[in-house]
């Protein structure tokens, strides 16, 4: 499964699923580093940063903003 952090809320992250539903995961199962933004996938109990999925939806979204003010 795919998630993507949302915020950050005291010990919580609230992080959104690809249905557009959310879900709160305790901070202290994040690899350390993850930010706001950052794709991550959840197998099982381990959870891990997908960088080149969160550079690439980096992109794409300062593509789609980059064009808001052509």
């Amino acid at each position: 499964m795919k998630l993507i952090i949302d915020r950050f809320e005291g010990d919580q992250v609230v992080c959104e699923k690809e249905d557009g539903t959310f879900v709160d995961i305790r901070m202290n199962r994040l690899p350390s580093g993850a930010k706001v933004g950052d794709i991550l996938v959840v197998d099982g109990e381990h959870i891990s940063v997908d960088v080149q999925g969160t550079q690439e939806r980096r992109k794409q979204i300062n593509r789609l903003m980059e064009d808001m003010w052509e």
